[in-house]
């Protein structure tokens, strides 16, 4: 069982301790501004989930609300404003937005240095080049999941379900670097089974409750489910867990597997992001 209790506390302990080095230079907690535009409910249970995980540990947050029946402009006023705030050292954008936002224009404008969540253009790009100043925390608490339970995936084959660029291209990309052979799966992708029977690395992003069922699982796989669905019967992930956990060799539960270590990977972005701005500014 991939719990993620343990690895989030670990970050969490190391973060605190890089907080209160800071602020005993002088410095003031780190303060992060939460842009509301995200209509999911998983997002919002996100939301929650992060800001308990800053207050934790002593970073300051607020909720940024955009009006009723906001536009894209809108959207990228209140980034630039973010962005130009001294204040404010890291920027959270809960995804998905609505239709009537555009995500690539708000990526564009989502400055690199407090783009804590690694979704804006350039961080997205350097992720591709291996040289990022942020990665997305969702599939980077995925990796850290498995560094804590030393699974290995050199040599390894991979399959992702899901290609979204917040989750489930950037764990691909991450897969790849540490030396794993990758898989992206989605919609358009024909007999979906047959793909993930192969995988000794099994990923799910796709946010369909109950999508991957016992028979689409090579007996001792490893697999990360970063699915959050609100259901009737509460929060599901994307892995029919109880049957899947009768053949995998490790598995995330949904909830307490993925979504802690996403937390406290995003609290240690803010952290770095900060360090990143007081060395700019010769602090």
């Amino acid at each position: 069982m991939l719990k993620g209790d343990a690895v989030a506390a670990a970050i969490r302990a190391s973060v605190k301790d890089q907080i209160q080095e800071l602020c005993g230079a002088g410095a003031n907690p780190p303060h992060v501004a939460i842009i509301l535009a995200a209509e999911d409910s998983a997002a919002h249970v996100y939301i929650g989930s992060v800001e308990r995980a800053f207050a934790h540990v002593g970073i300051d947050s607020r909720r940024v609300q955009l009006t009723q029946g906001a536009t894209t402009d809108d959207l990228i006023a209140a980034i630039q404003r973010l962005a130009h705030d001294p204040e404010v050292q890291g920027i959270l954008l809960p995804t998905p937005l609505p239709h009537s936002l555009s995500l690539i224009a708000a990526q564009d404008a989502l400055p690199p240095d407090k783009d804590i969540e690694g979704i804006s253009s350039t961080n997205v790009g350097r992720l591709a080049l291996g040289k990022p100043k942020s990665i997305p925390a969702t599939p980077l608490g995925g990796m850290e999941i498995l560094r804590h339970y030393g699974i290995s995936v050199e040599g390894k084959r991979a399959v992702v379900i899901g290609r979204s660029a917040v989750v489930g291209w950037p764990m691909a990309t991450l897969l790849t670097q540490a030396g794993a052979t990758v898989t992206i799966c989605h919609r358009q992708t024909r007999d979906l089974a047959s793909m993930t029977r192969q995988a000794d690395v099994l990923v799910s992003a796709a946010g369909q409750p109950g999508l991957v069922s016992a028979g689409m699982v090579q007996p001792g796989a490893v697999v990360i489910d970063f699915g959050v669905s609100m259901t009737p019967h509460g929060m599901r992930g994307d892995v029919d867990f109880d049957a899947v956990a009768a053949v995998a060799g490790a598995i995330t539960p949904v909830p307490g597997g993925t979504g802690p270590v996403t937390a406290a990977v995003l609290v240690r972005n803010v952290v770095e992001a900060t360090i990143r701005q007081h060395k700019a500014q010769g602090q």
